[in-house]
């Protein structure tokens, strides 16, 4: 082999191996190009997702406080149709009670009247029979019935506290009992049951031994807290 043929093997050889280490060198080239451009896509991919989540997030919190403050309202509404419910039913227990008391003092002013006319009449005109029937008793049991039902509407475990704190109770003294729990003075009570202010006094002792209170406590105040559910 003569030398120039050695000169182009080795040119050859040299030419051979800068050729693989270029196409290696592309190779490794087109390699990091192709991750770098899966990574691109792995970050763009991400943070779509991450933008998605954030938009789910946020607009899952704004519906949720929608949600929340449509759920406040609604119960804020149903407190105030509650309350004035509750207003409606005090209004009528009151209605009831000065129903029954304009009816006691109407039947009141006709016995006056007829025993001035009896007294006019003695031996010509005989109304104490008459005078009787219009006497005020208890009210009737439909009026009872009526004021109960709203009695219970706006007070629906004062019955149930009074019957545990006193078995023994009547209903006349229940009736009582709830009217004293209205606040109505001695007064008010002897027009709403038709009895005297001397036979209000009478009940009330009645009802304090029957609970077992104490001389000189209040009685109104003790069947008050009672009621309400509150110990002695």
């Amino acid at each position: 082999m003569t030398r120039k043929d050695k000169i182009r093997q080795l040119a050859s050889a040299n030419i051979r191996f800068e050729t693989q280490k270029k196409e290696q060198e592309n190779l490794l080239l087109t390699a990091e190009v192709r991750l770098q451009d899966t990574l691109l896509h792995v970050y763009f991919i991400a943070g779509v997702c991450t933008l998605l989540l954030v938009f789910f997030i946020a607009g899952w919190m704004v519906m949720r406080h929608r949600n929340l403050r449509l759920r406040w309202q609604l119960e804020a509404q149903e407190h105030e149709r509650a309350d004035e419910r509750l207003r409606d039913q005090e209004s009528r227990l009151h209605e009831l009670i000065a129903a029954r008391q304009d009816l006691y003092e109407r039947n009141r002013s006709l016995i006056r009247q007829l025993s001035d006319i009896q007294a006019r009449h003695r031996n010509t005109c005989e109304l104490d029979s008459v005078m009787e029937s219009l006497q005020s008793h208890l009210l009737t049991r439909k009026e009872e019935e009526d004021f109960r039902n709203a009695f219970l509407s706006v007070y629906p475990s004062a019955l149930l506290h009074l019957r545990e704190a006193c078995p023994a109770v009547t209903r006349s003294e229940e009736l009582f009992c709830m009217l004293v729990l209205l606040k109505q003075s001695n007064e008010e009570l002897a027009r709403t049951l038709g009895i005297s202010v001397a036979s209000v006094s009478k009940t009330r002792y009645r009802i304090r031994v029957k609970l077992g209170l104490p001389e000189g406590s209040d009685t109104d105040a003790e069947i008050r807290h009672i009621m309400a559910g509150e110990d002695l």
